[in-house]
């Protein structure tokens, strides 16, 4: 059986990293006051900036969209950054992800 609290303990004390998946961040509102996006919104995200026509995004996913990103922008990783970064980074989080990020 797991202990817990020494569990909790060396997380708090640098010894350990909790690794969350990808629904932890569910219900944290990003600083477009939205939820987190999933992987297909952030691809639409991606492709929107680079003006490809709503009709043609359903070929993309997260993968071949980055991809393109990055080869149409000359591998511009800070562009792709700030163009993420909006829906990438919490304005508000819930009570559980509070609790886990002290």
């Amino acid at each position: 059986m797991i202990d817990i609290s020494a569990f909790i303990s060396r997380i708090s004390s640098g010894q350990c990293i909790l690794l969350t998946g990808a629904g932890f961040s569910k219900h944290a509102t990003n600083f477009n006051r939205r939820e987190f996006p999933n992987g297909s919104e952030l691809a639409k995200v991606i492709l929107t900036d680079l003006a490809v026509p709503a009709a043609d995004q359903a070929d993309f996913d997260l993968r071949t969209a980055t991809t393109k990103f990055m080869r149409d922008t000359g591998n511009d990783a800070g562009r792709l950054v700030r163009v993420l970064a909006p829906h990438l980074t919490a304005k508000k989080t819930t009570i559980d992800q509070q609790k886990l990020s002290m």
